[in-house]
Formats: C-alpha cells, sequence, structure tokens
C-alpha cells in the first residue's frame, strides 16, 4: 500500500490504529511516519528491518522470529524502544546481523 493510501486511511478511519510496513523502502516508511495521524502506530514487517525502521520513529514488530524466539526477540524490541541500545548507523543497518549477534548475546547492553 502506497503511503498516500495509508495516510488517508489513518485520518479518516479512526478504527484502523495500525499499518504493518513490509515494503523494505525507507523513503515510504519515511512518508508513512510524516503523514500519519498521531496515534496510529506504524509497525515493522520485516524483523531484518526492525531497528532501522524504530530508529526512524516506528513502534514495534510484526515479526516472524518472535515465534521461534520469544523471549529474547521481544527484549530487542523493549530495549529499542527504551533506546538501551546505541550504536553507530553502520552497525544498525546491518539488521540481519545485528539480530543474529543480539540473540547470540554478545552485544547486549541490557
Amino acid at each position: 500500500m502506497e503511503a498516500a493510501t495509508v495516510a488517508a486511511l489513518s485520518h479518516d478511519c479512526p478504527n484502523i490504529i495500525a499499518v504493518k510496513e513490509a515494503s523494505g523502502r525507507f523513503d515510504q516508511a519515511t512518508a508513512i511516519l510524516k503523514s500519519k495521524r498521531a496515534d496510529f502506530a506504524a509497525l515493522s514487517g520485516e524483523d531484518a528491518l526492525l531497528l532501522p525502521l524504530m530508529s526512524l520513529g516506528f513502534e514495534g514488530v510484526i515479526s516472524v522470529i518472535a515465534n521461534v524466539l520469544p523471549n529474547d526477540y521481544a527484549c530487542l524490541v523493549k530495549s529499542a524502544l527504551q533506546e538501551i541500545i546505541r550504536l553507530p548507523v553502520a552497525s544498525i543497518w546491518t539488521g540481519p546481523n545485528f539480530v543474529k549477534l543480539y540473540l547470540k548475546k554478545e552485544i547486549r547492553q541490557a
């Protein structure tokens, strides 16, 4: 769904409370964040892009990995929401590698 459609739905349909963004397009993710209503949640639909999208302002994830490792992945998301994870931007953009290292407890900072 295009960002303009998401924006229109977020403003015109108060019963819609969130969007799962899984296009993999950062321009679209940014456009959604800029145009959605304030109480409308933007959620990542791509595990590998979770941290980059959360760094832009996304509020969580609809995850596949969490089905296998629910506690570890929940800890990762909570840490990101609380800004406990602080890494250089270059590290954040390697999403899949970061998640693997995090789940192996090699870079936890909580």
